[in-house]
């Protein structure tokens, strides 16, 4: 499945995904997942949950028989990821194909140490890798602050100035 692909890719390591799964005609043809959890395919671990997945499909594609998601949206997930992960997530970020992600009202627990975790809670965020950039715009409490972050990085010859470091 080309989702379990992408998940893969962007995590790092083989995923699995499961939960219920409708495909919707009208009024846009998209794939209605309920109760999705994703699964590091190697430890069992899970990484993400979602009450709601919505990936919009392309109706050009689906014509040919093929499913080609426009777009992910997550509604209510909540994810777990190490420190290192997510440097390692923002640095592939930048070599997938064009997509975009959608975030509603998730949870993002990141573990920075065997016994720390910070969480950013309500979190609400796009992610759009473009053919010359990827934007990012993320909206979350933490700590019981609000943190508002709109960005966007180069993905051309500039590109190889940025990364993020653990």
């Amino acid at each position: 499945l080309r989702l379990e692909a992408t998940f893969a890719e962007v995590l790092g390591s083989p995923v699995g995904l499961a939960g219920s799964a409708s495909v919707r005609l009208l009024p846009t043809p998209r794939i209605d997942w309920r109760d999705v959890t994703l699964t590091d395919a190697k430890t069992g671990a899970t990484r993400l949950v979602a009450h709601v997945m919505e990936p919009p499909l392309a109706l050009v594609p689906l014509l040919r028989g093929e499913v080609v998601p426009r777009a992910v949206v997550l509604d209510a997930p909540v994810a777990s990821l190490d420190r290192a992960d997510l440097v390692g997530v923002a640095n592939r970020l930048r070599h997938l194909p064009t997509f975009d992600l959608r975030v509603r009202h998730g949870r993002l627990d990141l573990r920075l140490s065997s016994d720390r975790v910070e969480s950013l809670e309500a979190v609400t965020t796009e992610i759009t890798r473009g053919p010359t950039d990827l934007a990012i715009d993320l909206a979350a409490r933490w700590r019981g602050e609000t943190l508002d972050l709109d960005v966007t990085l180069p993905l051309d010859a500039t590109a190889r100035r940025w990364r993020l470091d653990p």
